[in-house]
């Protein structure tokens, strides 16, 4: 069926291992390497800026059981479950901008390649995060800019990126462009879905240990559904994130790897306040309205 619509995404994956391992265990198997890869390729990220192990791991752990991906595992979103190829594509495209190995270019062109194949949402998500990275890139290395090597690798991928995206999102761009385009939602549903400025600190209703903590702040949300509250962060990472902050010019005088600490600081506060959405929500109050 999936052949005969011509579509290509991670859907038709799931097809394949259905016929090949049956449909228990060809799901099962899916999910497990979401899991595994999102914590292994987090793993490699992590120790990529920390040269620590331990750090490492425990990155991957909390990358891996993420909030965000355990709820859309539980509710068998298979294009955003699989998240495991967004680390894997941060980590290259890190490692080209410090050498501009052809290597490196091309592994960080397959895994946005799979993001795209995966969920184009998160292909959007890393859009934008890209801007954020470029943006970095020009105020901390300019003269990188002005070599021809870069804007040839630059020219090359912005042209077959194109192709292949278009040529797997065409229905999309075909709903796009028609008279019937439930794609664009509209304003109201973006001000209705877009984060409370609560929601990364209030633990989801699936938790573990605290689902039940904060009940009667969710309900005086506008949203009220789980999903509002899977971009919960977890109180370890702010805790961690607090104390990289607070100990930079430790690591600084001590020679500990420091890397990357005011970047992901930069994305971070940028991802959260354009998740608010164009109002903003604070405990549910919507009015009066707050741009």
């Amino acid at each position: 069926e999936l052949i005969k619509r011509a579509e290509f995404n991670i859907v038709t994956v799931y097809a394949y291992f259905q016929l090949i391992f049956g449909r228990v265990a060809g799901y099962n198997l899916l999910f497990f390497f979401s899991f595994i890869l999102s914590g292994f390729g987090a793993y490699l990220l992590a120790f990529d800026f920390t040269k620590s192990k331990p750090a490492a791991l425990i990155a991957g752990i909390i990358f891996a059981f993420s909030p965000f991906h355990i709820h859309n595992a539980l509710g068998t979103n298979v294009g955003t479950m699989h998240q495991e190829w967004l680390p894997f594509f941060v980590l290259y495209l890190f490692k080209f901008f410090e050498n501009l190995k052809f290597r490196n270019f091309v592994l960080s062109g397959l895994f946005l390649f799979l993001i795209g194949f995966t969920e184009h949402q998160l292909l959007a998500f890393t859009v934008i995060f890209i801007l954020f990275f470029l943006v970095y890139k020009l105020i901390t290395e300019p003269k990188l800019f002005l070599r021809g090597k870069f804007w040839l690798y630059a020219g090359t991928s912005a042209i077959v990126l194109s192709v292949l995206f278009f040529i797997m999102f065409r229905s999309l761009f075909t709903i796009a462009g028609s008279g019937n385009n439930y794609l664009d939602a509209g304003l109201k549903s973006a001000v209705k879905y877009s984060n409370d400025a609560l929601s990364v600190f209030v633990t989801p209703p699936f938790h573990s240990f605290w689902p039940k903590a904060f009940d009667s702040l969710r309900g005086q949300f506008e949203r009220r559904s789980s999903s509002n509250f899977s971009v919960f962060v977890g109180y370890s990472v702010l805790l961690l994130s607090l104390i990289a902050i607070l100990a930079v010019r430790y690591f600084k005088k001590n020679k500990l790897p420091s890397k990357g600490i005011w970047f992901w600081l930069a994305v971070t506060i940028g991802f959260y306040v354009l998740s608010l959405g164009p109002y903003l929500h604070y405990k549910g109050v919507l009015d009066p309205p707050i741009k």
